[in-house]
């Protein structure tokens, strides 16, 4: 909104004949009708300051500045209006700094919570680059909501990460082996990946609310990897194959595995399919966990003897070029390897 008036001085071509410069009218200016400190004088136990200006009378309108005399260098005194031409403006209602730079605020508010993040791509690839166009000294900066989520993104990644790492150190202290962990934490990106389909299958963005989901799905689905990759590893030792324990431990935790995800999506459904307000901030996070434990559930019981397979071969062959002698499945297993050294201790 426009503030109060404002008097704005245009310095005049005569203003360089006279040897007068805009500092020395503005200086002049503000001495004469603001003040200007003279002197200080101690009275007693207090320190007064004495301060010099026009009178009341010659400090109370337009024509008491036009009329001011400006003094130069050489003593001339010459009126304000032969140097400057006068002109009437608005002031800004108020100034608004970010450390220490001069900005201007424009302020929306978004009526669907979830194109915000859509709204802003936008407007960072339309609207600020045709202000630039016009404007290529001034900078943009994203402020609010999303000057908020990019901090609480940053956090948030800082935290996923250390946790995955103990989790990581955690998992290779039970197993006893790196490449098991490995293993094991292959299935958070496809739990990850059906997350985000996930989102698009039922038509939201995803939010800084559904990577809270996704944090808290890579337990559920790492959990569910321990129990297979465990009982593989205790049919291993009893004498299975590299193949059939993989097949049979897919088979003997098929019902566990897939009643604990079909009652994790059961219970989160109703909060997905609730249309109230105050449900809207939780959808996302619970439609991270939700498809990330289905599709994480598929991966786990039709694919992850196939994964464990694979990472049997890939040991084998690295094995033997590593050591050029010539291995079989069950050599490279760790639980094996493990059993064989305590038989030898023994």
């Amino acid at each position: 909104p426009p503030g109060r008036f404002e008097v704005y001085l245009n310095m005049r071509p005569q203003a360089e004949i006279y040897g007068i410069t805009k500092n020395e009218v503005l200086t002049q200016i503000r001495q004469g009708f603001f003040g200007s400190e003279a002197q200080r004088v101690i009275i007693g136990t207090d320190e007064v300051k004495v301060w010099v200006r026009f009178t009341k009378e010659d400090r109370n309108s337009l024509s008491d500045l036009e009329n001011m005399r400006i003094r130069s260098a050489q003593g001339l005194t010459i009126p304000l209006k032969e140097l400057c031409d006068f002109d009437l403006g608005r002031a800004p209602e108020s100034l608004k700094r970010r450390n220490g730079q001069r900005i201007i605020k424009v302020d929306a508010e978004c009526t669907d919570p979830d194109k915000v993040a859509e709204i802003n791509s936008d407007i960072r690839e339309k609207t600020v680059k045709k202000v630039k166009q016009v404007f290529p000294q001034i900078q943009t900066v994203s402020l609010g909501q999303f000057e908020r989520s990019q901090k609480t993104g940053s956090s948030m990644m800082y935290v996923a990460i250390v946790a995955l790492v103990i989790m990581f150190i955690v998992i290779s202290l039970h197993f006893n082996n790196v490449r098991q962990s490995f293993l094991i934490m292959l299935v958070i990106p496809a739990g990850i990946a059906g997350a985000i389909l996930g989102h698009g299958l039922i038509g939201i963005p995803v939010s800084i609310l559904s990577v809270f989901g996704m944090i808290a799905l890579t337990g559920v689905l790492v959990n569910d990897a321990i129990v297979f990759l465990d009982r593989y590893n205790s049919l291993l030792l009893e004498g299975y194959t590299v193949r059939k324990a993989a097949l049979e431990a897919a088979s003997s935790r098929f019902r566990p595995i897939l009643l604990t995800s079909v009652t994790t999506v059961a219970g989160l459904l109703p909060m997905i399919a609730e249309t109230s307000m105050q449900a809207q901030f939780l959808i996302p996070m619970a439609s991270s966990i939700a498809f990330g434990v289905l599709f994480g559930t598929i991966f786990i019981l039709f694919f992850y003897p196939s994964a464990i397979m694979f990472w049997n071969g890939f040991g084998k062959t690295r094995t033997r070029i590593w050591t050029g002698e010539k291995v079989t499945r069950l050599d490279v297993e760790p639980v094996i390897k493990f059993q064989r050294k305590k038989s030898e201790i023994h």
